[in-house]
This record gives structure tokens, sequence and C-alpha cells, in this order.
């Protein structure tokens, strides 16, 4: 039951994340952000093989792309 009142999206209680701004009752949200290198790394990566100069790969959904640390 308690995940089931959680918003699929952000985690939060369902009734918080959707409250109604105008009558006051929604918490002000701020928001932050961090890169997460490794998803930068593939989509450069796949940016790479895909450009748009480049006919397009008919197998290109089956690629599968993993990012591994340096030493």
């Amino acid at each position: 039951m308690h995940r089931a009142s959680l918003c699929p999206l952000c985690g939060k209680p369902i009734e918080v994340c959707t409250a109604d701004e105008r009558t006051g009752t929604a918490p002000g949200f701020s928001v932050e952000y961090t890169a997460c290198r490794a998803t930068m790394a593939i989509l450069d990566k796949q940016r790479g093989l895909f450009a748009d100069d480049k006919k397009p790969n008919p197998y290109a959904s089956a690629f599968l792309f993993a990012a591994t640390t340096r030493r």
C-alpha cells in the first residue's frame, strides 16, 4: 500500500507532489542535479557511432553499452 501511494516519477507521496500550488498546500521544491559521467560517456560514444552524416545502422537499437571506470 505504501509503494502504491508514491509517485512513480519522483518517489514522493503522490499527495505532496501533485498538490495544487494555488491552494498553498504544495511545498516549494528546489531542484539540484548532478551529471552521471558514465552516462555522458555512453552518450558521447553513441553520438559518434550514429552521427547524422552517416547512414543509420539498422541494428542500432540492438547495441548494448556499458561504462567501466578506468584505472
